[in-house]
């Protein structure tokens, strides 16, 4: 689940779904050392939501959401000295802290947990119409889990229900959605607090040692300093089931990737939700810099002949498409009727949003209707 006009995607599917088993095996074992095996059966995680720097939408002093959720899995040191204290200057006052607190704009999770999670997140909306955010609501949702495991551990968190019913009028239940934060960024790396955070960089040399030398970040054994094994063992950037052979030569060292200077990983997702100093322009400004832009009419002329197949092999399964491009019609994986529905391309996107994802190539447009 992601925001809809924000959002780009610069890895392959294989990555996103081997790191989410990753990062939630490794969530399971933090709560089995913590918890104590009966309990941490009960937690066992199946979503994960993107994290950012700043409690949003809550009072960062007084509300759950901010204050019973876990500590961020980065180092402490991983910003230096000044690792999650407060910046003198407004405009960078969140850029030295850890992300530990929810952002709603990329969520990866079973369809199980998710339809649990989003149906008491529809409740609360509708007590309140004016919510404001979806990303309130699901905060609230994860500081509730966390004050019920916070009572398992007696840390707190008979403390934190009684602030939560008695001050803010909450309503708790007792469920463990299995919920937890990509807090290192590896599945997607919110910009939002973390403007400077990154770079464009090619990983076929020391271009990134060089770029944490400028940012005087230092080099240490928690950091990565090269390409990230999972994606130079992948399948190269230009390979596809139809014609390998679109630049077989380029490997992912040789293409510029969306970096996270200060930990060295590469996400998967980027979420353009920077404001400061209008960064939202990034948006149009930065999206020729991604390394298939400028082969996407190769690509989108490959997708329309070749047959469906699987995304990815990961977790003991195979994980297929509910989308595939045949032509000029897109077929829907109809999963209740088990059958393709069939959805011309130009119903769902238009000659104008062509010409921008495309920009200068010699597109060749679908008959529109």
């Amino acid at each position: 689940m992601v925001d809809g006009y924000d959002i780009w995607f610069q890895l392959k599917p294989q990555i996103l779904i081997d790191r989410w088993h990753e990062i939630n095996r490794k969530a399971d074992a933090r709560n089995l050392k913590k918890y104590g095996a009966e309990a941490a059966e009960n937690m066992k995680q199946q979503i994960v939501f993107s994290a950012q720097k700043r409690c949003a939408f809550w009072d960062e002093a007084k509300d759950a959401p901010c204050n019973v959720v876990p500590e961020s899995t980065l180092s402490e040191d991983i910003y230096g000295p000044n690792t999650d204290k407060y910046g003198a200057d407004n405009r960078e006052r969140y850029q030295k802290m850890r992300q530990r607190f929810i952002n709603s704009g990329v969520a990866l999770g079973t369809v199980a947990a998710m339809r649990s999670f989003l149906a008491d997140a529809e409740e609360i909306a509708n007590v309140n119409k004016n919510f404001g955010s979806d990303q309130k609501i699901f905060g609230q949702l994860f500081g509730q889990q966390e004050t019920r495991r916070r009572k398992l551990t007696k840390s707190g968190g008979w403390e934190a229900m009684k602030m939560l019913k008695t001050e803010h009028n909450i309503e708790m239940n007792d469920k463990d959605y299995g919920f937890g934060l990509d807090y290192e960024s590896q599945l997607s790396i919110a910009t939002v607090f973390a403007e400077e955070d990154t770079e464009w960089i090619r990983h076929n040399g020391t271009a990134l040692l060089r770029a944490q030398m400028i940012r005087g970040i230092p080099n240490d054994q928690h950091r990565i300093h090269s390409l990230q094994m999972d994606i130079a063992q992948s399948l190269p950037p230009y390979w596809t089931p139809s014609l390998p052979g679109i630049h077989p030569e380029v490997k992912w060292e040789d293409v510029p990737l969306l970096t996270n200077l200060y930990t060295g990983v590469i996400p998967v997702i980027m979420h353009h939700n920077a404001h400061r100093d209008g960064m939202k322009s990034l948006r149009k400004t930065w999206w020729p810099r991604l390394w298939f832009q400028k082969n996407l009419q190769t690509f989108f002329e490959v997708a329309k002949l070749q047959p469906s197949g699987p995304l990815a092999f990961s977790g003991g399964r195979y994980w297929w498409p509910n989308e595939h491009t045949f032509g000029d019609v897109v077929h829907i994986h109809d999963n209740k009727a088990n059958r393709w529905r069939p959805i011309p391309l130009h119903a769902i996107c238009t000659p104008e949003h062509f010409k921008e994802v495309f920009r200068n190539q010699a597109i060749n447009l679908p008959i529109w209707g």
